[in-house]
């Protein structure tokens, strides 16, 4: 009888282990990583496009039936510093709330009249900080009301499958599970690119081409007029 339960009990914990072994791998097969380089190309005849030094700043990321969209309660901040924003292009998932920080000894204001979400912070100083919460998807342009240089963009997405390139053009998006996806890719002045996928196993030759057009000074402030010079 003793030796029929340890047996018993041997079976068990070998069930068990082999169940461990089993969602390991399971693990291991769902999560993978996609790789690959942008090229971003800009006009320099009318039928010429050269491509550029720095690839770095390209939103890559993917959309999909079988990825989970729900929005996310997190937080990120963007600073405003040396008459600028930090960041000209800002990637975040659905939900995130960005706080607008001050970091100059002069008065800045963030404005927008995107669809996906029109706000107007009024003008604030160094070191206040005011909170957007972004809602609804798609690409928020931002502006100050003082500085026609300060230019940024919000690009609100439904999932967390995204990255920005680094100066090669590289990049790489991990636990990525398995299915059909558009790979997409964005920077300021293009237009998004795309490419079907299929992911049952790292990728990392995932290669797109960009075509931005020259940046431009915005020349209206939020009232429709032209700047004021200070």
């Amino acid at each position: 009888m003793k030796q029929q339960s340890i047996l018993i009990l041997f079976k068990t914990k070998h069930i068990f282990l082999c169940f461990l072994v089993y969602l390991v791998a399971l693990d291991v097969a769902i999560a993978a990583t996609i790789a690959g380089k942008v090229d971003v190309l800009e006009r320099i005849s009318d039928k010429k496009w050269q491509s550029v030094n720095d690839h770095s700043g390209v939103v890559v990321y993917l959309t999909g039936e079988s990825i989970n969209s729900n929005p996310v309660s997190k937080s990120v901040t963007m600073h405003m510093e040396n008459e600028n924003f930090a960041k000209r292009v800002l990637p975040i998932q659905l939900g995130t709330t960005v706080n607008f920080t001050n970091k100059d000894r002069i008065n800045h204001n963030v404005w927008s009249l995107s669809k996906p979400k029109k706000f107007d912070l009024g003008s604030y100083p160094a070191p206040e900080s005011k909170p957007v919460t972004f809602d609804k998807p798609g690409l928020v342009k931002l502006f100050c009301n003082v500085h026609p240089q300060m230019i940024s963009n919000v690009l609100v997405l439904k999932n967390k499958y995204f990255t920005q390139t680094k100066e090669d053009g590289s990049f790489s998006i991990s636990d990525v599970p398995p299915g059909e996806y558009k790979l997409r890719a964005w920077v300021e002045g293009s237009s998004p690119v795309k490419k079907k996928i299929k992911v049952v196993k790292n990728l990392d030759d995932l290669n797109l081409k960009v075509k931005r057009k020259k940046l431009k000074v915005n020349k209206l402030n939020k009232s429709g007029k032209p700047y004021k010079k200070y």
